[in-house]
């Protein structure tokens, strides 16, 4: 009811501790898991609501992440059927970023990066010039350039994208990272994406 942002950090481990990989990267568990966690973090914040009639206090959510959290994102923003007793929190995701984690296949979030646009939503991701998160994060600009019905030819409007993008139009934002190191990009961004948001 504040109307304050919540922060919610779900770490990976490469120690004894793989909830993270365990629970929330495995199809299609991966989306139940999402589902569940969410239903049971909004029953926890729900008693602090002043509107104890409202079934669902959780309104918006922001998804970042960063390097092999890409296989939990594409994972969770997979097309999902939600029955109608239960609240749909796949539904309610509104915005998305990817920090330096741009690897591998990834068709759900290349989907949804290129539909954020008609649905009002956003999408950025960072991505580290000349290493391997360049040419996807690349290419997934390049899809969504090629389905703008534009003049502007493909390479304009990557680099625009990763310039200037219009934010009034929504259009997704493409951050070009020189010379920081992988866990510097996190340092770096997060914040700026957070304010974006």
């Amino acid at each position: 009811d504040s109307g304050r942002n919540g922060i919610l950090v779900v770490p990976a481990s490469d120690n004894y501790n793989r909830t993270f990989l365990k629970e929330f990267s495995i199809k299609p568990k991966g989306r139940q898991q999402f589902q569940k966690f969410l239903g049971d973090l909004n029953q926890l914040v729900k008693p602090l609501s002043n509107n104890l009639e409202q079934k669902n206090v959780i309104e918006a959510l922001s998804l970042t992440g960063h390097s092999r959290a890409y296989v939990t994102l594409n994972e969770i923003l997979a097309d999902q059927q939600c029955s109608a007793t239960e609240d749909c929190f796949h539904k309610k995701i509104t915005q998305v970023a990817i920090i330096d984690g741009t690897y591998g296949t990834m068709p759900n979030l290349t989907k949804w990066a290129n539909q954020a646009k008609t649905k009002r939503k956003k999408f950025s991701t960072v991505y580290r010039k000349g290493t391997e998160t360049e040419l996807p994060s690349r290419e997934i600009a390049r899809i969504y350039c090629q389905s703008e019905a534009t003049t502007e030819n493909s390479n304009d409007c990557i680099r625009r994208l990763e310039n200037d993008p219009d934010s009034s139009k929504n259009e997704p934002h493409f951050f070009k990272a020189d010379q920081i190191d992988h866990m510097g990009t996190v340092d770096r961004y997060l914040p700026l994406l957070l304010r974006e948001g």
